[in-house]
């Protein structure tokens, strides 16, 4: 299910990398996120991330949909395994930097 929807339909889920893929060092599971489709193109683009210190959603507040900024400070990852927070760190900074510089 997606972490951050809990959308069930698997058609509209993917596989996401936290960091882009870069090999080996980067293929690994705990560098993943199962995201809705809509979710996945939000996170690539920086427009939603998971702060690695509360490991809560942040949406853009350039994403102006309430659809969307409902799941801004949703804590994720209390029933179920955690990304690695270093992959975590890494697109919270391309985040944080996306806002600043849009």
């Amino acid at each position: 299910e997606c972490c951050i929807t809990g959308c069930t339909v698997d058609t509209l889920l993917e596989a996401a990398h936290i960091i882009p893929y870069r090999g080996d060092q980067t293929n690994d599971v705990t560098n993943g996120l199962l995201l809705r489709v809509d979710l996945h193109r939000l996170f690539d683009a920086h427009l939603v991330t998971i702060n690695p210190r509360s490991l809560t959603v942040e949406v853009a507040s350039s994403v102006n949909d309430a659809g969307y900024q409902a799941y801004h400070g949703k804590r994720l990852f209390a029933l179920s395994p955690k990304p690695r927070i270093l992959f975590l760190e890494a697109h919270y900074q391309a985040y944080e930097k996306a806002r600043l510089c849009p």
